[in-house]
């Protein structure tokens, strides 16, 4: 590993892990878990192994998953809008994009 780089040990990839002296622990990642009603963007993702950095990635319950070093949720976790069959929403676009 390059000197600086981060990245989290999982337990998938191992059941204990003792900080090397050429190691630091930055800190615990907490699950992010998302209900089948609940979706979020996630800023700079990884994506393939690698940083998307200026990107933004949607993601969509049911899902969990850890944040990778440098990702960052964009106005946390958010509720999908139900629409009734009387209600519409009106959405602007940040950015091009095709339909």
């Amino acid at each position: 590993r390059k000197a600086g780089e981060e990245w989290l040990v999982r337990s998938t990839m191992a059941t204990s892990h003792l900080v090397d002296v050429y190691e630091n622990k930055v800190g615990v990642v907490g699950l992010t878990s998302l209900s089948n009603l609940q979706y979020c963007v996630v800023i700079d993702p990884v994506i393939d192994g690698v940083q998307r950095r200026g990107t933004r990635q949607l993601r969509k319950g049911e899902a969990s998953f850890f944040l990778q070093p440098g990702e960052a949720l964009e106005n946390g976790i958010q509720r999908v809008e139900v629409l009734a069959e009387d209600e519409a929403v009106l959405v602007t676009a940040r950015e091009a994009f095709v339909d």
